[in-house]
């Protein structure tokens, strides 16, 4: 390098670093704002235009998997369409989850039920054999990283699959 340009040199150097600290900020916000809002080991997947969920990745029962989505959010998932359901799949096939969370789906003793505003159940996708009430008394539902649900010991530990609600299209 000239001698003449080495006193420009560290002036240069700082602008260069800071266009790129600059430019990564850009790319981490896009990275966010892309697939999935990274909070408390949460991923918020926004499951289609009308709906979206939180999957949290913390291990809860069923009763406080509902509390906590209740406080914090709406309620727990509720699924009542094929739209919803293949939105749900494919958000969480992209978040790379293969495991069960806890939905809002729950045995009232009468029948299966939503715990969003004990919605009757419309739209099924049990896996096979489910629900079995293996020995007895699975009275709540999680769902399985490939859509079908299985039913479960309401507090047995799971991660959490919470409603964020209705957004505005």
């Amino acid at each position: 390098m000239p001698l003449k340009l080495w006193p420009f040199f560290p002036v240069v150097l700082k602008m260069v670093l800071n266009i790129a600290i600059f430019f990564t900020s850009i790319v981490k916000k896009a990275q966010q704002r892309l697939y999935f809002l990274h909070q408390d080991s949460c991923h918020k997947l926004c499951v289609n235009h009308k709906s979206s969920y939180i999957l949290y990745k913390q291990f809860k029962t069923w009763e406080n998997a509902q509390n906590y989505c209740r406080t914090h959010h709406i309620d727990l998932a509720t699924v009542q369409t094929d739209e919803d359901w293949t939105s749900l799949k494919e958000a969480a096939d992209e978040q790379q989850f293969y495991g069960f969370a806890w939905i809002g789906l729950f045995n009232d003793i009468k029948s299966w039920r939503w715990s969003y505003n004990e919605e009757s159940l419309v739209f099924e996708s049990w896996g096979l054999v489910q629900p079995d009430n293996y020995g007895y008394g699975q009275e709540c539902a999680a769902i399985y990283f490939d859509g079908t649900w299985h039913d479960f010991y309401c507090t047995d530990l799971r991660h959490v699959m919470c409603y964020e609600g209705e957004k505005q299209v």
